[in-house]
């Protein structure tokens, strides 16, 4: 496979048009390369040929459906073309494979704020889940912050490992804390960090957050009235627990 190197060196020089032209002569010759297929994808993928990026990597898994080459161009593709929904089990895969890959852990990262802005703005994001495109409840019964935390605790708990859950009111209020201290000061430090005016949260702007290290994802949603904060363990389920954590502060709390 001797245009492999050739074109990944045309690659590095920016020069992918050219390098596509060899990839694709070599691939006449080879057709059966996983990682000529890959290599093709990658760079229809650097010229912003998405779709034709897709296609490759489709044909291709079908016989070979654990190559991680071809699952990073597909998932590199999905995203570029804001297919949120499609591409969660491709990276959920990939994660699965090799949590550590700094592209996966990337593109992982990608994805998790793509669907957490989206929730944030409810709208502007394309082909979310169809859980995310549900009306919001109507505001309930008053609770507590405590209890409110403790709710947003059993609502997720199904689906990942809880560390801590917090709401910090922006204003009079006790503080509602389950599980770790520590969760709740990332979420406040993430809230002095916002690139919001006070005036601006005020009049009913939302920021949602996503932190992440090897053991933890931390959410934060900084709304009109409180920041609210969730700490659990990495898991593949992130876009419902994103969703029923939104769900349950829109009932309790107020963010007109």
């Amino acid at each position: 496979m001797a245009f492999i190197p050739l074109c990944q060196a045309l690659r590095q020089r920016g020069s992918h048009s050219r390098a596509l032209e060899f990839c694709n002569r070599g691939l006449e010759k080879n057709p059966e390369s996983m990682a000529g297929q890959t290599m093709r994808a990658r760079l229809l993928n650097d010229l912003g040929h998405h779709e034709d990026a897709l296609k490759t990597t489709d044909a291709a898994l079908v016989n070979h459906p654990t190559v991680m080459g071809l699952l990073v161009e597909k998932a590199r593709a999905l995203l570029a073309m804001t297919s949120y929904e499609a591409v969660e089990p491709i990276i959920s895969q990939l994660n699965n494979m090799n949590p550590m890959d700094p592209q996966v852990k990337e593109m992982s990262s990608q994805w998790k704020r793509a669907l957490a802005l989206g929730t944030a703005q409810h709208s502007g994001v394309q082909q979310l889940p169809t859980e995310f495109s549900k009306p919001k409840p109507q505001k309930e019964i008053e609770l507590t912050y405590s209890e409110i935390a403790e709710e947003i605790r059993r609502e997720v708990a199904s689906l990942c490992a809880v560390h801590s859950c917090s709401v910090i009111p922006r204003g009079a209020g006790d503080p509602g804390l389950v599980g770790e201290p520590s969760v709740a000061e990332a979420g406040f430090a993430f809230f002095k960090g916002v690139d919001k005016s006070c005036e601006e949260l005020d009049n009913g702007a939302m920021v949602t957050g996503v932190m992440e290290t090897d053991k933890m994802t931390v959410i934060v949603l900084v709304r009109t009235d409180s920041i609210v904060t969730l700490g659990i363990e990495p898991s593949g389920q992130f876009g419902k627990i994103l969703f029923r954590m939104q769900n349950v502060v829109d009932r309790y709390l107020d963010n007109p």
